[in-house]
């Protein structure tokens, strides 16, 4: 749906094709309505310049809606491009200042890698095990509430 939206030229063939089918289905509407008259033979004199038909002007009309409406589309798709563009220009930037930043941060890096070797043997160090995780679940146990403030109550008395 976007891809039409993207093409104006597109657009427009859609519309003139619908216009089309609505002028289409009006003639012969017409045709069916009005009875077969014979051809009235009348003078000959000279044709004068024929006016365009009420279905005519409206089929103009019509056309030049749709070249209107198609012109507002175009302008506000570039519009909305360019305020795209410009967002994007903006994250580009923002991008490549945290991409300065970033360098400059691991540039210092190198003069802390000794503090991060000690972090990691502490991290070593205090990582869990069964025993400790068992002891821990115990004296969780014996230093939590007493059993009284927490009852449970068997199914028969429920």
């Amino acid at each position: 749906m976007e891809f039409l939206f993207e093409n104006p030229l597109i657009l427009l063939a859609i519309i003139g094709f619908i216009s089309s089918l609505f002028t289409k289905g009006k003639k012969e509407e017409e045709k069916r309505r009005k009875p077969a008259q014979r051809p009235v033979s009348r003078p000959t004199q000279p044709q004068q310049p024929a006016q365009a038909s009420p279905i005519e002007r409206k089929r103009e009309e019509l056309e030049t809606r749709a070249k209107r409406a198609a012109a507002q589309m175009e302008q506000q798709y570039a519009e909305t491009r360019q305020k795209a563009d410009e967002e994007l220009e903006a994250l580009k930037q923002k991008q490549r200042y945290a991409e300065r930043r970033t360098a400059a941060i691991r540039e210092r890096m190198p003069a802390q890698n000794t503090a991060n070797t000690n972090t990691q043997a502490q991290a070593k160090a205090l990582a869990p095990d069964k025993q400790k995780l068992a002891d821990a679940i115990i004296w969780s146990e014996i230093l939590g509430p007493p059993r009284a403030m927490n009852p449970h109550r068997s199914v028969k008395r429920k």
